[in-house]
Formats: structure tokens, sequence, C-alpha cells
């Protein structure tokens, strides 16, 4: 019972962490992504990259002591602090009143190299090769094959038939280490090619 009720909490958790990661990948949580990115101290760079470049200089003057400096213009003070709450909630942040700054926690460190990887895969130039997916994922298992669905939807991928995916770029090798660690691995399968039939058709899908 003890090694079910881990499992159980464990699918849990990667639920939890799946939901968030397909929320931070939609066009309106570029800010919350911003301030995740930007509290990690290693991503400097891969912050300013973001598509709401300009939203940084108001996520770094609301999370640093903003009183030494003047208040950028057009900051949405009220949109980041709510955003910052949410974080909060989701354990993702908390706010260390000695040095009055926030800081990642363990989950939030998780979910911000997931973003990160998936992030540098998607800005990479496409190195005009083709990814198919094909997945035969049983229905008791339908947790997982949802996952691979939405996993193919964020890193860009469009429906070629059922169960069947084409797209640009390579899955995150942190997904397929997940898969291969659940079982699930046996049910998916990854092709790589550069030239398919209907080629055009297929890039005017991708684009």
């Amino acid at each position: 019972m003890p090694q079910n009720k881990y499992y159980f909490q464990k699918f849990e958790n990667l639920q939890r962490e799946r939901s968030l990661i397909k929320s931070f990948f939609r066009k309106s949580s570029d800010l919350t992504s911003a301030i995740l990115l930007h509290l990690e101290e290693t991503n400097k760079i891969f912050v300013e990259n973001l598509p709401n470049a300009p939203i940084l200089a108001s996520v770094k003057w609301l999370l640093s002591d903003n009183q030494a400096t003047k208040k950028p213009n057009n900051t949405r003070t009220d949109t980041i602090k709510s955003r910052i709450k949410n974080l909060e909630k989701q354990g993702l942040i908390f706010k260390d009143k000695n040095k009055n700054s926030h800081i990642l926690t363990q989950k939030g460190k998780k979910v911000v190299s997931t973003l990160k990887e998936k992030y540098d895969i998607l800005k990479k130039p496409w190195d005009k090769k083709f990814r198919i997916v094909v997945f035969d994922i049983p229905e008791k298992q339908r947790f997982w094959r949802t996952a691979v669905r939405d996993e193919l939807n964020l890193m860009q991928y469009v429906l070629l038939q059922k169960s069947v995916y084409v797209g640009k770029y390579p899955l995150a090798k942190s997904f397929l280490e997940q898969l291969n660690e659940v079982g699930i691995s046996q049910f998916v399968f990854i092709f790589t090619a550069e030239h398919v039939d209907k080629e055009e058709e297929i890039k005017k899908m991708l684009t």
C-alpha cells in the first residue's frame, strides 16, 4: 500500500507540473514565464529573448528594491503583483523577508528548468528535418496519451491523422526520459526525415 501511495502522489505531482507548463506556454503567460525566468540567476540572456521582452523592465523593477530606481513607463504593477501572488500560491516562489526579495522554490526551479529546455529548442533555427511521431497508447494510460498530445502541441507539431503528428523540432529530452521511466515509450515511435511526401503542404501546415 505505501508503494501504491507513493506512485499515486508522484502521478498527481506530474499532473500538476504538466498543467503548469502548459499554462505557461500560452501567449498570455509570457509575463508569468518572465517572472520565473528572471528569478533564475543563470538565465538573464535567455529571459531577454522572451516574446514580450519589454515587460522585463517592469518585472525587474517590482522584484527588486524598487525604491532605489525610477519606475519604468507603462509598468503593469497590478498585473505583475497578481502573477507573483499566483506563483506563491502554486509553491513556485516565496518571499525572503530578510532579503526583501522573491526566490524560486525547488518546485519552481524544476518548472523553470523544463521551461528553459523547451524554449531553447524552439528558438533554434530549424535544421530542415521533419520529426514524425506515431503513438498508440492504451486507454488505461489515457493520462499519458493526453500528455503526449499536449507536449506535441506545445512543441508546435501538427496532426496528420489520428495519433500521427509531424513537427520541425525534436522533443525535449526530459519528456522522453519521463515517458521511458513510466513505461510509455514502448507505445511511442519517433522518426526523423530530411524529405517527406507532400513536403510543401506540410511546411505550410507548420508555419
